[in-house]
Formats: C-alpha cells, structure tokens, sequence
C-alpha cells in the first residue's frame, strides 16, 4: 500500500509539472524593441544672396513704392538684401534676411533684440515701440513713434516668413501727421495686418 501511495503521489507530481510540449510563440510575452529614428540635421545654405534673393526683395512691394515719387536703391550682404525707398515724406526700408541653417520661433526672438532695434533706428535721435503683435499666419507687427530734429515719426516694421531659410522685414515711416497715408500704405502691403488695431 506504501508502494502504491508512493506511485500515486509521483504521478501526481510529474501530472503536475505540466507537458513537456514547446509554448506557442504567441504566448511569449513581446520584447521592448527601440527604434532608432534618423537625426534631423538643419539643411543649410551659403548665407550669400543669390541673384533670386536680390529680386525677390526688389519686386516684394509691387509697384506701391514707384518713381517719381520714391527713390529706389538696394544693397546686397553677406547674409541679407536691403532695399530702400526714399521719398520727401518718408522712408521704405526693406531686408530679405538671410538665415543659412534656418530659423525657429526664438531664432526670431532673438534677432528682433533691443540691440536690433537700436541698429535700425541709430539715426533717429529717439524711439519708442509702443506696440507688438502677431498674426495667426506668424506675421510679426512693430510699431514705434520716433522723434528727430523737432519731427514726430511712426514707423511700422513687419516681419513675415519668405521660405525656411529666410524672412522678410518690411519698416514703413512717416511723419506722426500722416496717419492717413501709413494706413493707406500698410494696406497696401498687407491689407488683413496693416496695424495692430
């Protein structure tokens, strides 16, 4: 009886133990796998105006800006277009601006510091910006009211994206008297952002 206990509680045991049949792969649980994705590298671009920079710029404004009444010139840098147009009321100042490995929002941020600020106005005896906006398609508005030799100016500078590795920047000015005008001309330029009204 010992001996058939035994055998029992053996058989019992090995019953226990399971099958020695191979588990499903599907029953295995999954290993993490890590993907590795492929780093995103800037394509950058020889920072030099090339002769389509130059003429974009020169035909952004259309034919807003024209002789007789304004001046037109234009400059060529290492990393920018400016071009400028000259009346007996105001100035037009325009830069293609030229970033060789594009540019991100604080790209952006960054340039448009007081040091550029003071760049851009170094000739007026003082400015003030007295407001900033920003439209839903990343148009950047800057407006200023600048003194120099006793006259009171408006200026307002537009920022708007010209491709990945580039924007352009668009300043308006006039006497402070002129509003009239600076409206009709932002208008112009961008009729659904002309202020930031």
């Amino acid at each position: 009886m010992k001996k058939l206990s035994f055998v029992l509680f053996v058989s019992f045991l090995l019953s226990a133990c399971g099958s020695s049949t191979p588990v499903p792969p599907s029953a295995i649980p999954a290993t993490a796998t890590v993907e590795i994705l492929p780093t995103v590298t800037p394509v950058c671009i020889d920072p030099k105006p090339t002769q389509a920079d130059v003429d974009r710029a020169l035909g952004y404004t259309g034919n807003i800006f024209s002789a007789p009444v304004w001046e037109q010139s234009y400059e060529a840098y290492d990393n920018k277009v400016a071009v400028y147009w000259v009346s007996s009321d105001g100035v037009v100042f325009l830069e293609d601006v030229i970033f060789s490995c594009g540019y991100e929002e604080p790209d952006l941020n960054r340039y448009f510091s007081a040091e550029h600020w003071n760049t851009v106005f170094a000739n007026y005896e003082t400015y003030q910006m007295t407001n900033e906006c920003k439209n839903d398609n990343g148009i950047r508005l800057y407006e200023f009211g600048i003194s120099d030799l006793g006259t009171e100016y408006a200026a307002r500078y537009w920022s708007a994206y010209d491709s990945n590795n580039s924007i352009i920047t668009l300043m308006l000015l006039l006497p402070a008297s002129a509003t009239p005008v600076m409206d009709e001309y932002a208008a112009m330029l961008f009729p659904t952002f002309s202020s930031c009204k």
